[in-house]
């Protein structure tokens, strides 16, 4: 697909208007990408009253008639304009422009519009005062707008212009206007206003459309890597969750670990505090002997076997009845009692094995 011409206007709509006393023409007119003209209409509008009601009847017949994307041009005839000849030597487009306006500038000063057309070393000028501009543009106020404003011009002094009547009889002013929209597609003429051309002759629609579709992908792609994004990070954080509760059973393991290895030394203390001794019976068989005679309210703290097959057993329990119960159960004999900050008794007891 050719982008360019894709996004450029190949045919171009123009309306050429030329309001003359209480006549107003209209001409129709298509102009393709090489500037050839093809007159498609052209309408008259007349009244009898003053010449506000011609424009009336004009803009509506514009309004009624208009395209989207038509390109008006308002005639102006010399009637409102002021005319200037000069010869300059031979310049460069820029110094031709500087030298013109220095012209205007000292017959005219600001007070006017300036166009001109070259012919070899000869230079036409034409002016247009802004006053008479306003005068042109006040009636067409109701909704009409126009892409130039161009002083009319002869058929001989537009150029190498085609146009294309097909049933319609060329008659003045209306070869005139037709010659003033064709110096307008050419970009040359008398111009004394003229909108750039890159608004009127790009399809600003497609363009913006092209624009909308770009910018749609572009969100969509940023949206797309975003949840790309967004789901790789959940996964990551899922694993260093799942990762951190491995961590964590690993520590609670480690702890349950350390605590049961805590259990085994104390126990193992305590066997070894239990040591026969030479007296011919284990350490776990004395242990089994001391937790038969368990008493309710009696939790023992330490056991000691001393020589002479002595066993010295420490403890608390609840209350002094409970600790003669166990002292009975065990023959031992309480050697000494201490009350604790809890109200338990603790205490000391010897025995024989």
């Amino acid at each position: 697909m050719n982008w360019h011409s894709w996004g450029r206007k190949n045919d171009r709509r123009i309306t050429a208007i030329y309001v003359q006393s209480n006549r107003g023409y209209v001409v129709g007119m298509r102009s393709d990408d090489r500037n050839n003209l093809t007159v498609e209409w052209l309408d008259m509008v007349d009244s009898d009253q003053a010449n506000g009601a011609v424009y009336d009847r004009l803009v509506g017949r514009l309004l009624a008639t208009g395209h989207s994307g038509e390109e008006r041009v308002l005639c102006v005839d010399e009637a409102h304009m002021e005319e200037l000849i000069r010869e300059y030597p031979p310049l460069s487009n820029r110094e031709l422009k500087a030298a013109v306006a220095t012209e205007v500038e000292c017959q005219w000063g600001d007070s006017c519009l300036w166009a001109y057309q070259q012919q070899g070393t000869v230079v036409k000028i034409k002016t247009l005062a802004k006053e008479r501009l306003t005068d042109l543009l006040e009636p067409f106020d109701d909704g009409v707008s126009f892409a130039s404003i161009m002083g009319m011009m002869d058929p001989v002094d537009g150029g190498e212009i085609s146009v294309d009547w097909g049933e319609l009889t060329p008659t003045d002013p209306l070869e005139r206007m037709v010659a003033t929209a064709g110096a307008y597609a050419k970009n040359c003429g008398y111009a004394f206003i003229r909108l750039p051309a890159v608004l009127v002759r790009w399809h600003w629609l497609r363009i913006g459309v092209i624009f909308l579709l770009i910018n749609l992908l572009v969100s969509l792609g940023i949206g797309l890597t975003g949840y790309y994004h967004h789901q790789k990070l959940q996964s990551q954080q899922a694993e260093y969750r799942h990762q951190a509760q491995l961590l964590a059973d690993v520590a609670q393991l480690q702890a349950e670990t350390g605590r049961m290895l805590r259990v085994i030394k104390d126990q193992n203390s305590r066997l070894a505090e239990l040591s026969p001794k030479g007296l011919g019976i284990s350490g776990y068989g004395i242990m089994v002997e001391l937790a038969s005679h368990s008493v309710a309210g009696v939790v023992l703290t330490k056991a000691e076997v001393t020589s002479k097959a002595g066993l010295v057993i420490q403890g608390r329990a609840e209350t002094m009845d409970a600790l003669l119960k166990y002292a009975q159960a065990t023959n031992s004999v309480v050697e000494s009692t201490k009350q604790d900050e809890n109200g338990d008794v603790q205490f000391i007891c010897r025995g024989q094995l």
